[in-house]
């Protein structure tokens, strides 16, 4: 520990320091309290390694000689630490040989400052490229996240009292379900294949899990072209949809909104679990020659289609279903005890005066 006599130069320029200092803070300056420290040396900070970023070893150090206050810091490093061994072992043992230092004998000196320095820098330099390339993964996720919360936004219940408009959700559903159809009808009636290929059978089944009344295969075969089929596809989800709309109002607009709500949510998390798994093995992908970076992007890109296409499925298929029935809770009354008089209020009792 450095001790410093307040009587020389030096110490009398620490202690007008001090004293200015505390002129401007308003704290009291006691010049003997403050001889002493100053011969003492102060705070004296001991550090036993060097971490991987220079502001953090700055730090530690400024906890010495704070305000005005004398102090000093003294670090203890050792050559088989980490970040010596790893980012500066063969410059440094280079630079061991260079001095004739030997085994287990202490070392000081500028060149090993600036060497220790070095391997810092490159150690922060690497965890800047790490973070940045964590902050490519988290944009993708980020744009993902932004497309969910507004749809989100665009169906949230109204506060109470507050008339909603539901123009915009009725437009949504119709544009569901025009993707719908067309996805549906590419199951069973894809575009690529002949007539004998295709599944007017499953069509006609799928059909009736959603409309009461569907179209028999026969029906289907006088259509013949799949941009037909797909057309009436469409034509028999509007029926339904309008059909459901009447038969379940006033309530189905508020159905829509809780389905459509509940079904995002659900699907929203189990696609963040699949891009928490793609995430953790992407980086097997680079062995291929392949950037993991622009691997994700597809990948991810790839499953919120698929997380969007499943969901709306699932809307279409629970709003449309002839099953689909809404009841309402009766009112709980508690009962009346036998002999009891009903209460009656203030106001009532002002009119039967």
């Amino acid at each position: 520990m450095k001790k410093v006599d307040p009587d020389t130069p030096y110490g009398r320029w620490v202690l007008s320091q001090i004293k200015k200092w505390c002129q401007e803070t308003g704290r009291p300056f006691r010049e003997e309290e403050w001889r002493d420290k100053i011969y003492e040396g102060g705070l004296h900070v001991i550090g036993c390694q060097r971490h991987e970023s220079r502001r953090i070893d700055d730090q530690l150090a400024g906890r010495a000689g704070r305000q005005g206050d004398p102090g000093s810091a003294q670090f203890f490093l050792s050559l088989e630490d980490d970040l010596l061994r790893i980012f500066g072992g063969e410059r440094l043992a280079n630079l061991m040989d260079r001095l004739g230092v030997k085994e287990g004998e202490a070392i000081e000196h500028p060149l090993l400052t600036s060497a220790i320095r070095r391997a810092q820098k490159r150690v922060e330099e690497r965890n800047f490229e790490i973070r940045k390339r964590l902050l490519e993964y988290d944009e993708i996720m980020a744009k993902q996240r932004e497309a969910i919360y507004a749809i989100r936004e665009r169906f949230l219940l109204p506060a109470p009292g507050e008339e909603p408009d539901n123009t915009e959700l009725f437009q949504y559903l119709e544009e569901m379900l025009d993707e719908y159809a067309e996805v549906l009808t590419e199951r069973f009636v894809p575009k690529n294949a002949g007539p004998h290929q295709w599944d007017l059978e499953g069509l006609c089944r799928e059909l009736k899990q959603l409309h009461p009344t569907p179209p028999t295969p026969k029906d289907m075969e006088e259509f013949r072209t799949a941009e037909a089929i797909t057309e009436r596809v469409r034509e028999i989800l509007r029926e339904q949809l309008a059909f459901q709309r009447e038969r379940l109002a006033p309530h189905f607009p508020m159905v829509a909104r809780l389905v459509i709500l509940r079904t995002v949510d659900e699907n929203w998390r189990q696609h963040l679990l699949e891009l928490d798994d793609l995430r953790e093995g992407i980086h097997l992908r680079a062995y291929a020659g392949r950037d993991p970076l622009v691997e994700f992007k597809r990948e991810a890109h790839r499953l919120f289609q698929e997380m969007v296409l499943r969901a709306e499925e699932q809307v279409v298929r629970f709003l449309l279903s002839p099953k689909l029935v809404i009841r309402a809770e009766p009112e709980v009354r508690r009962p009346v005890a036998a002999g009891a008089r009903p209460a009656r209020t203030k106001k009532k009792r002002k009119k039967a005066r």
